[in-house]
């Protein structure tokens, strides 16, 4: 390895070291005043169910449902990936609501669907709309900068928001009522370096590889770093370490040359789906003989992988061997969305909280969700205090034009 190169990969594992003691110290300070907050709100939740149950012993009541809120963009430019997350939330309620519903009252989930259209100020207002209609938790947005400005109207709504799609892991650490049903790309970058490891990747036993950071925003900036995090805490070689300025010909050329000389048996680049086919061109241009690493977002790249092997960390592969995903297909049509088992999973963790809490309400269901151990009928899962999900992933391999099922992990 050359001296720059060297450099940019000393400095990253650097980074990384004492990022994680800074965020280590940030985190433990920022529980406590999490822990504060909703232990508050339990005193809430305590004055709210006693004003209730006198209210029930007083006047005859219309029949109690548990209205869930889902904010999607239905009209926008992810019209249809919300319309297949809406339809697998549709899916998980119907099944709860076959089975008895929740506590043993037995009541019956009920949707209020509402769309922001992809665009942030859409997404506080329909968030503000659904907690006036009464819904105790939220399914959405997937839109990042929806999700961001939802940290600050969460706060004060008291509503908890699940996202099935944002993985920045930033926004739900900062703040109470934000959770995640998506891994995180922390989580991601783990499940990939524990593929590698694991050898089952049977098509290349090389375990190094070549980490290249695109210049184009934080989320990559993170993406590279938490790889290069995974990667060194294992048994798996970082032959190379690239800082990528743009995507043009000549800068692609240059990189894939470096990454050949470095022999690495597999390549992570954090980019986008718009710039995979100019980096698999490049790379077949300069001879480079080893796989890649994608993003889930690389699932939706359905051109020839140039003979390559690319390996995706995904929610839930449409072709894994699961009742949902039959059920799915059979009622819905193809899964095409990696967003579907989130949105589906999520009905699922805000069932469980409210069984847990005994309280079908926004506050009973915030204090319960960090923490919060269970299962859906696609397999356990645990919420951390953060809101960051553990949960098993699913690995595929694109070859081709072909997506096919790999391996589960954490099982």
């Amino acid at each position: 390895m050359d001296d720059g190169r060297k450099g940019i990969f000393m400095s990253v594992k650097k980074n990384a070291h004492s990022g994680e003691h800074a965020h280590a110290g940030y985190m433990m300070k920022g529980w406590k005043l999490r822990l504060l907050r909703l232990l508050a709100l339990l005193i809430i939740v305590c004055v709210g169910a006693a004003a209730c149950s006198k209210k029930d012993n007083d006047t005859a009541q219309e029949p109690f449902t548990v209205k869930l809120g889902v904010l999607l963009d239905f009209s926008g430019d992810k019209k249809e990936e919300s319309e297949e997350m809406y339809r697998a939330v549709s899916l998980a309620v119907d099944e709860i609501n076959a089975s008895g519903g929740v506590l043993t009252e037995g009541y019956s989930i009920e949707l209020i669907k509402k769309d922001d259209a992809g665009d942030y100020m859409n997404s506080v207002a329909g968030y503000y709309q659904l907690a006036q209609e009464g819904a105790c938790a939220v399914i959405g947005t997937n839109n990042s900068k929806g999700m961001e400005e939802l940290v600050k109207a969460s706060a004060s709504a008291n509503v908890p928001v699940i996202t099935p799609s944002v993985t920045d892991d930033s926004i739900v650490a900062a703040a109470d009522f934000i959770y995640q049903s998506c891994f995180s790309d922390k989580y991601m970058t783990e499940a990939m370096a524990s593929f590698l490891e694991s050898g089952l990747a049977a098509s290349n036993d090389n375990l190094s590889v070549a980490l290249v950071c695109p210049a184009e925003n934080e989320r990559c900036t993170a993406l590279y770093e938490d790889m290069a995090a995974a990667i060194s805490s294992r048994n798996i070689s970082t032959v190379y370490a690239h800082e990528l300025s743009d995507y043009t010909d000549e800068k692609l050329i240059e990189l894939f040359d470096g990454i050949v000389s470095s022999q690495a048996g597999y390549v992570f680049i954090p980019a986008g789906v718009d710039d995979i086919e100019k980096i698999l061109s490049a790379a077949k241009q300069c001879g480079y003989s080893g796989s890649f690493l994608g993003l889930p977002e690389w699932y939706g790249y359905d051109s020839d992988t140039h003979g390559y092997d690319v390996y995706i960390a995904m929610n839930m592969a449409a072709d894994r061997d699961t009742d949902m995903v039959g059920a799915f297909i059979k009622k819905f049509g193809a899964v095409v969305s990696d967003g579907v088992r989130p949105a589906y999973d999520s009905v699922y963790f805000i069932r469980d909280a409210i069984e847990k809490g005994y309280l079908a309400t926004a506050a009973s269901i915030a204090l319960k969700l960090p923490f919060l151990e269970g299962s859906t009928p696609l397999g356990d899962y645990v919420i951390g205090a953060y809101g960051n999900i553990e949960k098993t992933v699913d690995i595929i391999r694109m070859t081709g034009g072909q997506k096919k099922y790999v391996t589960t992990l954490f099982e």
